[in-house]
C-alpha cells in the first residue's frame, strides 16, 4: 500500500532524518536564494513543504525579510520547526488538497 508523503515525512522527523535533508539540499537552496534575494526590497516569505523549517530560519535572517512562514503537512515537522524557531510562523496543512 502506498503511504502518503505526509506520513513518511512525519516519520522522518521522528527519526531525525529531516536533518539530512538540510545537508543534502543546502547548496541548491543557497543558489536559488542568492538569485531571488538580490532585489534590495523588503519581502515576506512562505515555504510550502517547509519540513523542520531550516529554509524559513535561513531566509528570516535576511535583512530585508519582514516575515517568514513555513507550511508542512506533517505535524511532527511543524513541531520540530516550532521547537527550534519560536520567532517565525509555522502551520500544519495538507497542501495536496
Amino acid at each position: 500500500m502506498k503511504r502518503s508523503p505526509t506520513v513518511v515525512f512525519g516519520e522522518w522527523a521522528e527519526l531525525g532524518r529531516d536533518e539530512g535533508m538540510e545537508k543534502g539540499h543546502q547548496q541548491s537552496v543557497d543558489e536559488m536564494l542568492s538569485m531571488v534575494l538580490k532585489g534590495g526590497k523588503q519581502f515576506s516569505f512562505i515555504d510550502a513543504g517547509c519540513g523542520n523549517g531550516w529554509v524559513v530560519r535561513q531566509v528570516a535572517k535576511h535583512p530585508e525579510c519582514m516575515s517568514a512562514t513555513g507550511v508542512d503537512g506533517a505535524q511532527q515537522m511543524i513541531d520540530k520547526a516550532l521547537k527550534s524557531d519560536p520567532n517565525n510562523s509555522y502551520n500544519c496543512a495538507d497542501l495536496s488538497k
